[in-house]
């Protein structure tokens, strides 16, 4: 894990004199913005099932929120990934349902919704794309040495908009934003390599 005030000084060079606080909440902003759009990030938790019910809080390590439902082991068995509308495919009572084993699941948050419920207690390994909490400090490595520049230009494109700093500027938001976008697209192809193990060729993008 790295701190997030390894980012500062890609950001505080551009706006000289804006309070610390306020830039490490830009970068917060910035990684969680980059993670939800991304899919780049995934946490496993583990969720104990039970016979009595087909809802579950989703509890995620501190500093994370969960954002979607990837998928869920138990033993080899996969649980696959459902929307909420689709559920009713399932029949008119899925909300009560019994079953050996788990099919798919629904994250409805804060709750995983689990289809049919499993006929005996046993134990879930839930994977869920993640971003970061409003409380994070730090965050994964990987995600702070490999796409430190884009998130400096998502910090940049909130900080410059603020009015009635010398430092503010509605073109250079502007700028920075599109530099920000274009990270976020070029994080979203390396999470489907990721996933399907298909060649992709990202450019990072350097600040000039």
């Amino acid at each position: 894990m790295k701190p997030l005030t390894e980012l500062l000084p890609e950001v505080l060079m551009h706006v000289n004199g804006c309070p610390v606080p306020i830039v490490l909440n830009a970068i917060r902003n910035s990684v969680s913005e980059l993670l939800t759009h991304s899919g780049l990030l995934e946490k496993t938790i583990e969720i104990e099932l039970r016979d009595t019910t087909n809802s579950y809080p989703v509890t995620m390590p501190a500093g994370y929120l969960a954002v979607t439902f990837k998928e869920g082991r138990i033993g080899s068995h996969i649980v696959k990934p459902e929307n909420e509308i689709n559920l009713s495919a399932y029949g008119d009572d899925w909300e009560t349902q019994t079953g050996s084993l788990p099919v798919v699941a629904c994250f409805k948050k804060p709750l995983l919704l689990v289809v049919p419920m499993p006929s005996e207690i046993m134990a879930m390994q839930a994977t869920f794309y993640s971003t970061l909490s409003r409380e994070a400090t730090e965050c994964d490595d990987f995600i702070i040495e490999d796409w430190a520049e884009g998130i400096a230009h998502g910090a940049l494109a909130r900080l410059m908009i603020l009015p009635g700093y010398k430092w503010t500027s509605g073109d250079l938001a502007t700028y920075h934003k599109a530099l920000f976008d274009n990270c976020k697209s070029s994080a979203a192809a390396v999470a489907m390599q990721s996933a399907t193990n298909a060649p992709v060729m990202v450019r990072h993008v350097r600040f000039g």
